[in-house]
């Protein structure tokens, strides 16, 4: 493996962490941009949405769905392809929501499967599957 893959899956590491901080910091116009402008979040179950005004209204959602405690994104057991300026990423993803003690309470895991693509240097979500098995 060269240098510049091991770079460039970091860099992919770091955009999906990118993607959980912006979320469960609630900056949601941060978190829609790791996305591109046509991006797609499906939740399988959860719903399917396209796009930053729908990746928005959906992030907005979020209280109404797990209540209004603060949610952590944990990711994990990363599997990276790159081929140029497009990959592929599998990591395990742990969804706890903070009590107000500060302990956390695992509410889902899941898989995340996720098609990247590289525009203007940046690694931007293309596809996103939330993949729950029983």
């Amino acid at each position: 493996m060269t240098f510049e893959e091991l770079m460039e899956k970091d860099a992919l590491r770091e955009a999906l962490s990118w993607y959980c901080h912006t979320l469960d910091s609630r900056k949601l116009d941060d978190w829609c941009r790791t996305f591109t402008a046509d991006g797609v979040w499906d939740g399988g179950p959860i719903g399917k949405f396209t796009g930053w005004d729908e990746l928005r209204g959906f992030a907005e959602s979020l209280p109404q769905i797990f209540g209004p405690k603060p949610l952590r994104h944990s990711v994990s057991n990363f599997i990276i392809n790159v081929n140029r300026d497009e990959a592929h990423v599998l990591a395990y993803l742990d969804l706890m929501q903070v009590g107000e003690d500060g302990g956390a309470r695992l509410l889902d895991v899941a898989t995340y499967d996720v098609d990247y693509v590289k525009e203007n240097g940046r690694w931007l979500i293309k596809y996103m599957r939330t993949i729950h098995k029983s």
